[in-house]
């Protein structure tokens, strides 16, 4: 997870984010596979909940034994160890900094199959990643085992079964990726992969550590169609695992490993596949361990062959909120808009003659494969109409000026993310910028709102740090730079808005204090900036709303807890002078978007409870003796 403060991976999540309803049935099995013989008539599969309530989304593998497994405390920036047993969480103290402003922390962390380590990539105040070795005990202080400055972030991916090497990820500055073993005993790092444009993200080893198994991906694109690759650790040569229509991500090998557990919504609905292999490659037919796991995630299998897995619970959906537009206190509490659930990527959003919302609900499995499909909804009659849009994905939604077309966040259809004009007469969609996927490190382009002559306006982060403010124009298909901002100066989130009079602009920009960012107003380039209020770590701005005068900024205020469901207030801010007004509004559940209607005196949102269970799954294969 590349992300350089827990303010903006707060910001811009994107993993472990959807929710929804956990759906059991029955599990589905079939004869035939050669690992495992079918479970007798009185020995099925057999799944059950450990835990409830997790508090951390993050939770890394586990040990062999299933006892521990590492995470990040984002409210501190320090290591912790978390006890799948009994639920405890265990602070290691490698952060030493006092009180919860850090400017250092702990990015990635993976515990040691003998549940005795941790490695973990570590991030001192100036940014610099290093890779750092602790006990899980905590009796023996964290020494730094690698770092080159050649690479602006590294990423501990996964511990070896011998307990000493580590899979590290390290981005280089033109954009490519290398990936390499690290040995932690004496720092030495062996190279692998070289001069890659995609990531391996969660990977998993061979019991024999003869092979690692992974699915490539680029970054930001959806976790449909993948493929599992396996990589021989000695010779360097890679072939795919499988190749189905549907795709698949990879899980873990079986302690024996003479099998991989994948998932899959091959038939039909997302489900746990045990797929046979030798040597690395798949032999006979996979076997269907559990169907409709519906928001699940595996982190892996125990030494004893339990298959543990995290599943989202809870729901969100879109709400409605009324606020006296004079003194923008709330005058009722927020009622339900509509019976769909909302997953995290949802944002709502009004049209400008207040007729319309927009917003749109994932319909499928996959934890981070948002949804295609917008909604319309008649705010004068709740009636609805199903908007298909010719994308694989769409996130933000701003509306132009004549309510024709909206400027999406998503994804195309060839697996692109980017920038895009949806019709909302029938979804066609027009490319307005796409990612640079050879440039995982270079943040992305995003839309701000629309000027009066109807031209959709965007911010892109350049490769010195300077920000680029561009016009799109429909007709002729060009960007056009409407003004650029020094390092100094850019906005620091995705969540800039412009303002109605389609020149002022609103946004967060650092100031040079650790953790601390300035909610300014201003010009696009920066030249008559003024500040209305700041905001330092813990306390995070999560979104600002114009009101329809221009006069008042709505901002969503919370905490690093916020991300974990703590919930959020709105306030609003005068920008004639900066004053700081309560609104009464409170966001319960894991923060959302939220959108002001024209006529001052209402808000749309997304917001609800949110969740994670530790499941076990048991008896699916034949118990290693």
């Amino acid at each position: 997870m590349r992300s350089p403060r827990p303010m903006v991976s707060a910001i811009v999540l994107g993993a472990a984010a959807l929710v929804g309803y956990l759906t059991l049935t029955p599990p589905i099995s079939s004869s035939g596979a050669t690992i495992a013989r079918a479970a007798a008539a009185d020995s099925t599969v057999v799944t059950h909940r450990v835990r409830a309530g997790i508090a951390s989304l993050d939770i890394a593998t586990p040990s062999a034994d299933g006892a521990f497994a590492s995470s990040t405390d984002w409210d501190t920036g320090d290591l912790t160890v978390n006890d799948l047993r009994d639920g405890s969480v265990r602070r290691l103290h490698v952060q030493t900094s006092s009180g919860q402003d850090h400017n250092a922390y702990v990015e990635s962390s993976r515990i040691s199959p003998d549940g005795r380590r941790i490695a973990f990539a570590w991030v001192d105040g100036q940014s610099t990643y290093s890779v750092r070795l602790a006990s899980v005990d905590g009796r023996t202080a964290p020494r730094e085992v690698y770092r080159d400055p050649k690479y602006w972030y590294l990423e501990v991916d996964g511990f070896a079964p011998d307990n000493r090497h580590v899979l590290l990820e390290l981005d280089r500055h033109d954009g490519l990726l290398d990936y390499g073993m690290l040995d932690l005993d004496v720092g030495t790092l062996r190279p692998l992969v070289m001069g890659v444009p995609w990531v391996m993200g969660w990977v998993a080893f061979s019991p024999d550590g003869r092979y690692l198994l992974y699915t490539p991906r680029v970054e930001g694109q959806t976790y449909k169609r993948r493929t599992p690759t396996i990589l021989d650790l000695s010779t360097g040569q890679t072939w795919p695992l499988v190749r189905w229509p549907a795709g698949a991500e990879h899980f873990a090998f079986t302690p024996d490993g003479k099998g991989v557990v994948l998932q899959s919504d091959r038939a039909g609905t997302p489900g746990f596949w045990l797929q046979p292999v030798h040597d690395g490659h798949a032999t006979g037919e996979p076997r269907l361990l559990k169907s409709d796991v519906w928001n699940a995630s595996g982190i892996g299998i125990t030494r004893d062959a339990k298959l543990l897995y995290l599943v989202r619970t809870g729901e969100r959906r879109v709400y409605q909120a009324r606020l006296d537009p004079a003194s923008g206190s709330l005058t009722s509490q927020p009622a339900r808009v509509a019976d769909e659930y909302a997953n995290y990527m949802t944002s709502v959003a009004v049209s400008p003659d207040g007729e319309w919302l927009s917003y749109n609900v994932s319909p499928g499995p996959w934890v981070f494969q948002g949804s295609p499909i917008l909604t319309l909804r008649a705010l004068a009659t709740g009636e609805t109409r199903q908007l298909r849009t010719q994308l694989n994905r769409v996130e933000q939604q701003l509306w132009s000026p004549d309510g024709k077309r909206l400027l999406v966040r998503g994804e195309s259809v060839a697996g692109r993310f980017g920038l895009f004009l949806v019709d909302v007469a029938d979804g066609a969609a027009t490319t307005v910028r796409l990612d640079d996927s050879a440039k995982p490190q270079v943040p992305v382009a995003v839309g701000i709102g629309w000027s009066r002559d109807g031209r959709a306006l965007l911010e892109i982060d350049e490769t010195d740090s300077t920000q680029t403010l561009g016009a799109f124009d429909i007709a002729t298909g060009t960007i056009t730079a409407v003004a650029r901002r020094p390092a100094a100066q850019r906005f620091v989130s995705r969540y800039t808005r412009l303002a109605s009079d389609g020149v002022t602009v609103a946004g967060l920009v650092a100031t040079g204090r650790a953790g601390e960012h300035a909610l300014v107003v201003g010009d696009f380039a920066g030249t008559r900036s003024r500040e209305l209020m700041r905001v330092r770590l813990p306390e995070i701005i999560f979104g600002v709303t114009w009101s329809p005068d221009a006069r008042w900024l709505y901002v969503q205020r919370g905490t690093t807890a916020s991300v974990y469901g703590a919930g959020t207030r709105i306030d609003r801010v005068r920008v004639a002078d900066g004053v700081v007004e309560s609104t009464g509004l409170r966001i319960e559940g894991r923060f959302g978007p939220m959108d002001v209607h024209p006529d001052g005196a209402r808000v749309f949102f997304v917001g609800g409870e949110y969740g994670v269970e530790l499941w076990a799954m048991e008896h699916f294969m034949t118990p290693t003796p």
